[in-house]
């Protein structure tokens, strides 16, 4: 009798023990997942464009392909200050400028300030933004169109330094894709209050000021350092 009874709590703790261990094996499986899931999203919130951290600035450039003092800003500060306090950063990039639109049947017909080629410019850059929304992927061919003494035919050899598909920027931009987002910028840059008056036109986090449009194209990093809120990177305190 003794005996059965020893076997039978013997029985009953070695099944105790056994679900425990299945109970505490579970719970380290979904912590770990859970860690993983976390460290992903954390790092896709600091490198990747696509997971915006809520203190980044946001720095919105209404800007035209063939206009010097685009070209001059985009090259002396938008890219310098990207790619030395690009984690802090969120780029939004509208190639329109002073233009105008007007419907055509089906399409759009426009006219920009410095011409039909310029009007294809910023087609080609609005459909590379929209083909490759990763800043870190457009800007660079922004970039790099911008620094060549012809922008707008320097597409195909920029896309393919920038291993991007040139087939499918220039099907876009000389499709009725490319009026369309052209347009849609279009919409956008009429939308500005106060209105655009000059060109490139810079929002910070949303806003216009005159003083920090004219310090941002003498010392974007510095506006952009001033503005953020979070822990300070070190380029922005050296």
């Amino acid at each position: 009798m003794v005996m059965m009874i020893g076997r039978r709590v013997y029985s009953l703790l070695l099944g105790t023990v056994v679900v425990v261990i299945i109970v505490l094996w579970l719970k380290m499986g979904n912590q770990s997942q859970s860690s993983s899931s976390v460290a992903l999203s954390d790092r896709d919130g600091q490198f990747g464009d696509g997971g915006r951290q809520k203190d980044n600035v946001k720095v919105t450039v209404f800007y035209e392909v063939l206009c010097p003092d685009s070209i001059n800003f985009v090259l002396k500060q938008l890219w310098p200050t990207y790619n030395s306090i690009g984690s802090i950063l969120d780029v939004q990039l509208i190639p329109y400028g002073k233009a105008s639109y007007t419907r055509s049947g089906d399409s759009w017909t426009f006219e920009c300030q410095h011409g039909p080629q310029e009007c294809q410019g910023n087609k080609i850059h609005a459909c590379v933004v929209h083909l490759y929304p990763n800043t870190s992927k457009h800007l660079p061919f922004v970039q790099c169109s911008l620094l060549s003494s012809n922008p707008v035919s320097s597409g195909q050899e920029c896309a393919k330094s920038k291993d991007m598909d040139w087939t499918l920027i220039s099907q876009c931009a000389d499709g009725s894709l490319g009026s369309d987002l052209l347009q849609a910028n279009g919409e956008k840059t009429e939308s500005l209050t106060p209105g655009m008056v000059f060109v490139p036109w810079i929002l910070i986090n949303d806003v216009f000021s005159t003083e920090q449009e004219e310090q941002s194209l003498n010392d974007l990093m510095s506006v952009v350092c001033s503005a953020y809120e979070g822990e300070k990177p070190l380029e922005c305190v050296t």
